[in-house]
């Protein structure tokens, strides 16, 4: 089963109606890496406690800019 990941920024409680997409990977590693992408966009820079949050529960807190950004997993169906 392949999955993906979306990259979201979102508002600082996380609503679902403030997601907004930034992107689609295919690794967690390459989800945080636009998630640096946008961060630096921003002139903003991910922090250890960010890399690890994200890394550990798929999303910031308290990140230093406006907004949080949300990585969410999801497994495709594939027909064999």
């Amino acid at each position: 089963m392949k999955t993906v990941f979306i990259v979201h920024r979102t508002d600082n409680w996380h609503s679902k109606g403030s997601f907004y997409l930034l992107g689609i990977a295919t690794s967690l590693k390459k989800a945080i890496k636009l998630v640096k992408k946008q961060a630096k966009e921003e002139n903003c820079k991910i922090s250890k406690d960010d890399k690890f949050n994200l890394l550990n529960i798929k999303q910031t807190q308290n990140f230093e800019n406006e907004g949080e950004f949300n990585i969410e997993e999801i497994s495709l169906n594939e027909l064999q």
